[in-house]
């Protein structure tokens, strides 16, 4: 069992080394210094994008996008997997990932093709944001769960 207190470097390079490790367990700070430098590393893009939209600078918004979009591909597997540990490492059965991240992307989907066809749009775009906010909560809890001990 994982009870390791790793400061935020060595639980940042915990989070690459272990890329396709879905076995084991990580505690709560290898789980979240990552879960804070991914959000940041993101943030920062997302701004580039947002300065060079203000700017008038298509070329600077769309540098940012795609930077935005490349770290987040890259990114999405180390999540996965070190969300598969943390639950692990809680005690929580992994299955739980599919309804709070798989889920909202069915949701949008879903939404996505029936908006306007049977439901006012408003209704349903704000029913799936509630619902995309519940699960963003649930797995924000679910990684706050203390370590489990046997």
């Amino acid at each position: 069992m994982s009870t390791r207190h790793v400061n935020l470097f060595k639980a940042y390079q915990l989070f690459w080394k272990n890329y396709f490790n879905f076995k084991g367990n990580s505690s709560r700070t290898e789980y979240w210094w990552p879960f804070m430098w991914n959000w940041l590393i993101r943030f920062v893009f997302l701004i580039w994008a947002l300065v060079g939209h203000l700017k008038g600078e298509p070329h600077v918004e769309l540098t940012g996008l795609v930077l935005l979009l490349a770290y987040c591909l890259v990114a999405l597997i180390p999540c996965i997997s070190i969300t598969i540990r943390r639950y692990r490492n809680a005690g929580i059965s992994v299955y739980w990932i599919f309804l709070t991240y798989v889920a909202p992307w069915v949701l949008q989907a879903i939404v996505h093709e029936s908006v306007g066809k049977t439901w006012p749009r408003i209704i349903i775009e704000n029913t799936s944001a509630f619902l995309e906010f519940i699960c963003f909560i649930c797995a924000i809890v679910l990684a706050l769960f203390p370590t489990k001990h046997d």
